[in-house]
């Protein structure tokens, strides 16, 4: 990503009805340079034997943002995230925010 450039990213996945059970495993990786800012937003529709596996991986410049929305449509089995914010420069942050919908509650 260029430097002092801004970009949003959204993207989804989902799995048949019919699926009862299954692993899926995401890689994400982005280089946010100088005063630039990436949204990256997840938007995941599974079914409740899904075992759910994102990683995801920044590197960030000076005054650079990077900031991660996952959401859920439904709960999943298992869970695991591992996201990892690397900020090298003065002024940069990362911010990571995670929404599991449950209509069962």
């Amino acid at each position: 990503m260029e430097a002092d450039s801004e970009l949003h990213i959204i993207t989804g996945c989902s799995v048949s009805h019919a699926v009862n059970s299954a692993l899926h495993l995401g890689v994400s990786e982005f280089y946010v340079k100088k005063g630039a800012k990436i949204t990256f937003t997840m938007i995941h529709n599974w079914n409740r034997g899904m075992e759910v596996r994102p990683r995801s991986a920044e590197v960030i410049e000076d005054d650079g943002t990077f900031i991660s929305n996952c959401i859920s449509m439904t709960p999943v089995k298992s869970l695991q995230m591992y996201p990892t914010a690397y900020c090298m420069g003065r002024n940069a942050r990362a911010t990571f925010q995670t929404i599991i919908y449950d209509d069962k509650i």
